[in-house]
């Protein structure tokens, strides 16, 4: 059964190509409905009906990709098989300096603008970052606390003053929400005389109301 004409409108109709018309062929009185549809009136009742559909666009699934990342974020697949590129590819020497020194950077400008340390001891432990002396900033704070310039209560206060690394960001990014409890709608406060009681004594006072403007209350004998 040559189906291409039904299968060229319905794919107008539907807006999409003609390899994504599907057809329903399980039943043979299906079938005969499908062949005999030659215009567009047949074809949107056919699709009205079901017998014709389009087909879901085929797509590649992300949920390897995904599982895979969070598996490399937890520190697994990092293995020596899992690796390319040399160890300053992967990790260029210029990162890892920018990553070591800035820190360090920061933590001697925090002291220096707080009065800490005075300007030449500032150059001083700078010259010496830039020389290597110092991998992270707990060996410059403990050098400085050796030598008498810093005290315990000052490596404190650069704690506080410092801005949190990207990966103290980070996990304060994503982590746990607070959860806003929903708040309870004030019931309105109703005044003493209206509303409340029974229908009787609201009929009654709509009655009483309308007797004193000269009208029967509606639906009233």
């Amino acid at each position: 059964m040559d189906l291409s004409s039904q299968r060229r409108m319905a794919a107008e109709l539907l807006k999409c190509g003609v390899h994504r018309v599907w057809f329903d062929m399980s039943n043979v009185e299906w079938r005969e409905h499908i062949g005999e549809a030659v215009t567009r009136k047949d074809i949107r009742q056919l699709i009205h009906f079901g017998l014709i559909r389009k087909k879901q666009i085929r797509g590649i699934t992300q949920v390897r990709i995904k599982h895979h990342k969070a598996q490399r974020a937890k520190g697994r697949r990092r293995g020596h098989g899992s690796r390319k590129g040399t160890a300053t590819a992967r990790f260029p020497s210029k990162k890892r300096w920018m990553a070591t020194i800035r820190p360090l950077r920061r933590d001697l400008k925090v002291l220096r603008d707080k009065g800490v340390i005075e300007r030449s001891v500032y150059r001083v432990y700078y010259r010496k970052a830039k020389g290597g002396e110092f991998r992270t900033p707990s060996q410059l704070h403990q050098r400085l606390v050796a030598r008498g310039i810093l005290k315990e209560a000052d490596v404190a206060l650069v704690a506080k003053v410092r801005k949190p690394s990207g990966r103290e960001r980070k996990a304060e990014a994503t982590g746990p929400k607070k959860v806003k409890a929903a708040k309870t709608p004030k019931t309105p406060k109703v005044p003493k005389g209206l509303g409340g009681g029974t229908k009787a004594a609201k009929g009654a006072s709509a009655a009483k109301a309308a007797k004193d403007k000269g009208k029967a209350p509606k639906g009233g004998e």
